[in-house]
């Protein structure tokens, strides 16, 4: 198996896939509008399928990435990511191809960038992360300050209650003024003339 491409001796420049650039060492897929961070063994699989140049075996792709801890399930998976990062969810697959009872192969359109200069620029998802970021402070702030006023209304609320109820001796002045069967009236009269 000497002719089975290597991850490591790979190379690093960039590479156009579809309409994605991919970037090896950065592990990044750059889109017209967005660049993903693929994870290592995403990496790994998509720069072994554009190494290999052709149709590679499902055991091969399973050796070169995950060796001993690899699995078809693992494989199929990644493969889906990779298709839906790309944009190449639809069948037929235009991206990376499955051949049956074979394994994968990248189209042909994969292209080394090498002396390809790159022109258009690509906005880093992390700048707009923080302008999402600076927006989710600015609500949790007002969110907190409606939450602290709520709470100290609350706190006024219970003062004024608890300040303001009848005293033991207020309570029971009135219930000998006003026995419980008494009419409302007479007893308002007979509270304000004793006060």
């Amino acid at each position: 198996m000497s002719d089975v491409p290597q991850i490591t001796s790979m190379n690093a420049l960039p590479v156009a896939i579809g309409d994605a650039t991919f970037l090896p060492e950065a592990r990044e897929l750059v889109l017209a509008d967005s660049k993903v961070v693929l994870e290592p063994r995403l990496a790994d699989l998509l720069s072994y399928l554009v190494t290999a140049q052709g149709k590679v075996a499902r055991d091969e792709l399973l050796n070169a990435v995950w060796g001993d801890e690899g699995s078809d399930e693992a494989l199929t998976q990644a493969i889906s990511k990779l298709r839906r990062h790309l944009g190449d969810e639809q069948r037929p697959y235009r991206i990376i191809r499955t051949i049956p009872k074979f394994g994968y192969a990248l189209d042909g359109k994969a292209i080394n960038l090498a002396h390809v200069e790159m022109v258009q620029s690509v906005p880093d998802t992390n700048q707009s992360n923080g302008a999402l970021e600076k927006q989710s402070k600015s609500n949790r702030s007002f969110y907190q300050g409606i939450a602290v006023g709520v709470g100290l209304m609350c706190i006024v609320i219970l003062l004024y209650a608890v300040l303001n109820r009848p005293t033991q001796v207020e309570l029971e002045r009135e219930m000998i003024l006003c026995p419980p069967d008494a009419p409302p009236e007479s007893c308002a009269k007979m509270l304000q003339q004793q006060s």
